[in-house]
């Protein structure tokens, strides 16, 4: 009886440690079954990744292409890995869901917030807000410790893009992918 009693609680024990493990590791969170490290070979061909990359980065470090999703709780995934990587290991995993009333969207932000805060076990930053030249961008972002962050965010275009929607959207990136973007690659 004392076996049986000390075997169940190390079984606890075991299985706790290994959720607070899982929800403290980056490479553990996925995106429409993708995650950071993945091979966008494992989806398409090298030729259909090389037709399909996007053209607008002048800086040709890293290289991105979008797709629709391949499940149904996202309309678009956006990827990108290294341009140098035969492998085409991803770097960032960004999904997106089109949104009619930009409210819903902010909403969004604050469910899924408290969602990610949960499973990571660390606080974002507050939310924040700037106006770009296509409309106002709202996001928050999880930091974790190696650099990589985790960011929720809305894009309210103006009115003047009408070939844009509004888009909730939430993105993986590594820390050196994110300090690529930061130094202005378009």
């Amino acid at each position: 009886m004392l076996f049986m009693r000390v075997f169940i609680i190390v079984l606890v024990l075991i299985f706790s440690l290994q959720s607070w493990i899982k929800a403290s590791d980056f490479s553990d969170f996925k995106i429409d079954d993708l995650s950071i490290g993945d091979s966008l070979l494992d989806l398409f061909s090298k030729e259909s990744i090389e037709e399909n990359k996007a053209t607008y980065y002048k800086d040709k470090t890293y290289s991105s292409t979008t797709f629709d999703s391949l499940t149904e709780e996202y309309d678009q995934i956006q990827v990108s890995w290294k341009t140098s990587d035969s492998q085409y290991k991803l770097v960032d995993v960004t999904g997106g869901i089109y949104q009619d009333d930009i409210n819903n969207c902010y909403n969004k932000i604050d469910e899924v917030k408290n969602d990610l805060t949960e499973f990571f076990n660390i606080k974002p930053t507050k939310k924040n807000s700037f106006q770009n030249p296509f409309g106002l961008y709202t996001y928050i972002t999880f930091y974790f410790n190696s650099g990589d962050q985790v960011t929720v965010s809305c894009y309210d275009y103006e009115e003047k893009y009408e070939n844009f929607q509004d888009i909730f959207r939430i993105a993986l990136e590594t820390k050196d992918f994110r300090k690529w973007l930061n130094s202005d690659p378009y």
